[in-house]
Formats: C-alpha cells, structure tokens, sequence
C-alpha cells in the first residue's frame, strides 16, 4: 500500500487569473515568497516540522551538539522542547565511521 500524499498549493492560481486578482504572485522572487508563507502557515508544515524536530532535537543532545549558544536559538525557534524525548536508536559509532557506500544506476 503506498502511503504517500502530495499536497499541492498552487500559489500562481490556476490559468490565466492574474488579470483577476492583483495580489496573486507573478515575479519568481514573488512566488517563492507566496509558497514559503503557505508551507510555513498551514498545518501540514507544523505538523511535519513538529515530527522532523522530535527526531533531530534528542539525536543533537545525544552526540553534545545542544550547548548553551545554540540551546539559545532553538529556543528562540521553538524546537528545544524536543531535545528530551527519546533518541532515535543505539548509536553503533563503529558503523557510523564507517564511509557511506552509494548504488548509483543510470537510466
């Protein structure tokens, strides 16, 4: 069963509905700005920004990245309260200094 959903915005509008509405995004900068502003308001990003943190935030206090300095700034973020929920796994630090083998294929 595939699981994935895709979420389309279309921050452009749809056909030729600029001569409609003046607000709409025209320049590249502008549309940029237009889907930014609908990812980071919408649920859909709190809600991934929420799990995505709940996994980095207790791995970075794992390995000793969470100090004093950046402590600071995830909390200015709103992310350190993750940073005591549980880590991802056991850390094998022999595996993880292991270099990263890549399957590359082409087409």
């Amino acid at each position: 069963m595939n699981n994935n959903v895709i979420i389309s915005c279309p921050v452009t509008g749809s056909g030729d509905t600029a001569k409609k509405h003046p607000n709409l995004p025209i320049t590249p900068k502008q549309i940029a700005e237009a889907a930014i502003e609908a990812q980071v308001g919408s649920e859909a990003g709190r809600l991934f920004s929420n799990l995505l943190f709940s996994k980095i935030m207790p791995n970075l206090k794992k390995i000793g990245l969470l100090n004093d300095e950046v402590s600071e700034k995830y909390e200015e973020m709103g992310i350190l309260e993750f940073k005591d929920l549980d880590d991802a796994t056991v850390t094998d630090w022999d595996e993880m200094s292991k270099p990263l083998e890549y399957a590359y294929k082409t087409a």
